[in-house]
């Protein structure tokens, strides 16, 4: 299997599902924390556009893929790593070890209730799950340092995120060696446990992630032709 793929000038791991999860258990067993991110077209188009979200991907310790669009556009063709790529596999496995091992968890999200919504679908799933707080990052950086503080005292393994970008890959950028936990998981704004994994839901998403993808890709071809056109000019 191709280790390494690159798309939209980012270089990223290509790791399966298993492969994933016995790294994020790795990292849980080291003494610096490690940031695992849940990757999509749209995110790497994003990331494409702004500086921000491009470091923040770039420096993430595991890069979980998460849409088809992606392979197919780095050229990636193995018939079991496509099957395998389902919208929210890679996190319910991940929560249902943390759940059997124990680790602890920490929510943050963009506001109170986004992140209620989502404390009570996971306390709903996973019965056995140990939550220690929940905070909210945002453009007040005064309440941005009660969540850091809150979450170095309260001292959780896994802090999960269900930010956006670029307020999530801001966040990380600034406060990483800040943050006393094992593991930052990022997950987006739209959660996997708010989204629907019928075979539909995911074909949708795929299609939409390809659309993107070329209509992103136009787009820089035009800006390079016409940023040629100006040189022949010149």
């Amino acid at each position: 299997m191709i280790r390494k793929l690159s798309v939209l000038g980012l270089e990223l791991n290509n790791y399966g599902i298993r492969e994933s999860l016995e790294a994020t258990e790795g990292f849980l067993r080291n003494d610096v924390m490690n940031v695992v991110r849940l990757v999509t077209m749209e995110q790497l188009i994003m990331a494409s556009e702004n500086e921000e979200i491009h470091r923040a991907l770039e420096s993430a310790d595991l890069a979980v893929i998460e849409d088809k669009s992606v392979l197919a556009e780095a050229g990636i063709t193995s018939v079991y790593r496509i099957n395998e790529l389902k919208v929210g596999a890679f996190f319910e496995d991940f929560m249902l070890r943390t759940s059997r091992s124990g680790y602890s968890i920490y929510l943050i999200g963009p506001d109170k209730n986004k992140v209620s919504i989502f404390r009570s679908r996971i306390e709903e799933k996973y019965k056995h799950i140990k939550l220690l707080g929940e905070g909210v990052i945002g453009d007040d950086i005064s309440k941005n340092e009660n969540t850091l503080n809150d979450i170095n005292v309260l001292l959780p393994d896994i802090v999960i995120s269900i930010l956006e970008s670029p307020d999530q890959d801001v966040f990380i950028n600034n406060y990483k060696d800040r943050i006393y936990a094992k593991l930052w998981v990022g997950l987006g704004a739209d959660d996997p446990e708010a989204q629907n994994r019928s075979v539909v839901g995911n074909l949708i998403r795929n299609v939409i992630g390809g659309m993107l993808f070329r209509r992103h890709s136009g787009k820089l071809a035009a800006r390079t032709g016409n940023d040629n056109n100006d040189e022949r000019e010149m």
